[in-house]
C-alpha cells in the first residue's frame, strides 16, 4: 500500500507540467511551440543542477547552508538582500540562460511565443526537481501544498521575464538592445522572486492560507496576461486569410493566433502583403 501511495504521489509531482500542457492544448497545433516545451522541461531539470553548483560556491563563501541563513535570526535587510541578490539572481539568471539557449536552438526567428514557452518550460522542470527534493527530505505533507505554490511562482517569474525579453525579438532590433532587455528581464524576475522568498521566510506565511492563495491568484492572472501579450507580438511576415479551429472565425491578419479565443489559426490564403516595420519612437 505504501509503495502504491508513493508512486501516486510521485506522479502528482508531475501534475503542474501536464496541467499546463492541457491548458495550452489548443496552441500545440503550432509544432514549434510543442517541440520547444518538451525540450525546455528537461532543460529546466538540468538548470537545477547548475543552480546547486552555484549555491555550493556561495555556501562555501558564507561558511554555512544558505537555507539556514535565510531562516536564521538575521535583520530583515540582510534577508532581503540575500533573497534578491543571491537566491533570486542565481535562479533567474540560470533558468533564463538555459531557456534562451533552448529558444535559440529551436527557432531563433520566432521571438515572443517561443521565448515564453521555453522559459516557462524551464520553470516547470526546475520546480519539478525542487519539489522532488522537498519530498525526499520533508515528506508528502510538506510538498503537497508546495507543489502548487512552487510551480505557480516559478511560472510567474518566467512569464514576467519572457515578456520583457520577447518584446524586442518581435521586431528587428540591435543586439545591444536585445541584450539589455535580457538583463532587464533577469533583474526584474530576480527582484520579484527575492521579494516573494523574503515575504515567505520573514513573515513565515503558512502554505495555502488566505494570503498565499491571494498571491497565487495574482500570479496566475499575471501568467495569463503575459501569454496574451506575447501572442500579440507573434506575427507572420505576410497578411493572411486565416481560419480559427477553436471558434470558427475567419479574418485577415498577421497574427498566428486568434484574437478572439487564442487558438492557433490555420492559414487559408496568403495575400503577399509584407508586415510593415514600426519605427521606434
Amino acid at each position: 500500500m505504501n509503495q502504491t501511495y508513493g508512486l501516486i504521489f510521485f506522479l502528482f509531482l508531475f501534475a503542474p507540467i501536464f496541467v499546463f500542457y492541457e491548458i495550452f492544448k489548443k496552441h500545440w497545433a503550432d509544432k514549434t511551440l510543442k517541440k520547444t516545451f518538451w525540450i525546455a522541461v528537461p532543460a529546466g531539470v538540468g538548470a537545477v543542477f547548475l543552480t546547486r553548483f552555484a549555491y555550493l560556491l556561495v555556501e562555501f563563501f558564507l561558511g554555512y547552508d544558505l537555507r539556514s541563513f535565510l531562516s536564521g535570526n538575521h535583520s530583515w535587510q540582510y534577508l532581503l538582500m540575500a533573497s534578491i541578490c543571491v537566491v533570486g539572481l542565481i535562479e533567474e539568471f540560470i533558468k533564463t540562460a538555459v531557456g534562451m539557449v533552448v529558444a535559440t536552438l529551436v527557432d531563433s526567428e520566432r521571438g515572443s511565443t517561443v521565448i515564453f514557452i521555453s522559459l516557462v518550460g524551464c520553470a516547470l522542470g526546475f520546480s519539478l526537481i525542487e519539489n522532488f527534493h522537498y519530498y525526499t527530505n520533508f515528506g508528502a505533507s510538506v510538498v503537497v501544498p508546495r507543489v502548487l505554490i512552487s510551480a505557480t511562482a516559478h511560472l510567474f517569474f518566467a512569464a514576467v521575464c519572457s515578456v520583457i525579453i520577447a518584446k524586442p525579438n518581435a521586431k528587428k532590433r540591435s543586439d545591444c538592445k536585445i541584450s539589455l532587455r535580457i538583463i532587464a528581464g533577469i533583474l526584474v524576475a530576480s527582484v520579484i522572486h527575492g521579494l516573494f522568498n523574503f515575504m515567505v521566510f520573514y513573515y513565515e506565511i503558512v502554505a495555502l492560507n488566505g494570503i498565499m492563495l491571494s498571491i497565487m491568484f495574482v500570479f496566475l492572472l499575471g501568467i495569463y496576461e503575459a501569454w496574451i501579450s506575447v501572442m500579440k507580438m507573434d506575427e507572420q511576415k505576410v497578411l493572411c486569410l486565416t481560419g480559427c479551429p477553436g471558434c470558427g472565425s475567419i479574418a485577415f491578419h498577421h497574427s498566428r493566433f486568434c484574437s478572439l479565443c487564442g487558438s492557433r489559426v490555420n492559414v487559408l490564403r496568403k495575400t503577399g502583403m509584407i508586415v510593415e516595420e514600426k519605427k521606434d519612437n
